[in-house]
C-alpha cells in the first residue's frame, strides 16, 4: 500500500508519512499485548483485564481515525486498501460490542485472537511498507 496526495502538498505528504509510522509502532508494541489480553479473558476478566481493554479500545479509535482520513479520496489517490481495511476493523468492532452486551468473554476472547489480531497484523505489515515507500510525492527528504 502507498499513499499518493492528491495536491502533492509535500508538508501533508511529511504529516501521513509520520502518522503512518505512529501506527506501525504503536501496532508492533500492542499486538503482543491484545494476544495476552484475549487470554485473560479465556480465564475471566477482572479489573486489570476490563483497564486493558479500555486501552486498547482507545488504540482502536485512534486508528480509525487516521484510517478514516487516509481514506478520504479527496485526499488520498486510491484509498481502497485503507478502506478495506476500516470497514475489516469496523465489522470486528461491531461483534465486540455484541459479544460485550452479552457478557460472552469467550466470545470477546475469540474475536480479539482469531479476527482482530489478524486484521491489525495485516494492516501493520500494509502500513509498514508503506512507510518504507514514504508518501509520494517522494522529494520528501
Amino acid at each position: 500500500m502507498m499513499f499518493q496526495v492528491k495536491n502533492n502538498d509535500p508538508k501533508l505528504g511529511q504529516i501521513i508519512n509520520e502518522t503512518v509510522h505512529s501506527m506501525v509502532s504503536y501496532l508492533e508494541r500492542a499486538l503482543p499485548e491484545l494476544s495476552g489480553l484475549a487470554s485473560e479473558f479465556y480465564q475471566g476478566a477482572d479489573e486489570t483485564t476490563w483497564e486493558t481493554f479500555g486501552h486498547f479500545l482507545d488504540g482502536i479509535g485512534w486508528i480509525m481515525s487516521v484510517l478514516e482520513e487516509l481514506s478520504n479520496p479527496e485526499l488520498i489517490e486510491n484509498p481502497e486498501g485503507v478502506s478495506h481495511r476500516y470497514n475489516d476493523i469496523s465489522g470486528n468492532i461491531r461483534e465486540l460490542q455484541e459479544a460485550l452486551e452479552n457478557s460472552d468473554l469467550i466470545a470477546i476472547a475469540d474475536i480479539l485472537r482469531y479476527e482482530m489480531i489478524p486484521v491489525l497484523e495485516t494492516l501493520k505489515e500494509e502500513m509498514a511498507d508503506a512507510s518504507n515507500s514514504r508518501v509520494v510525492p517522494d522529494d520528501l527528504n
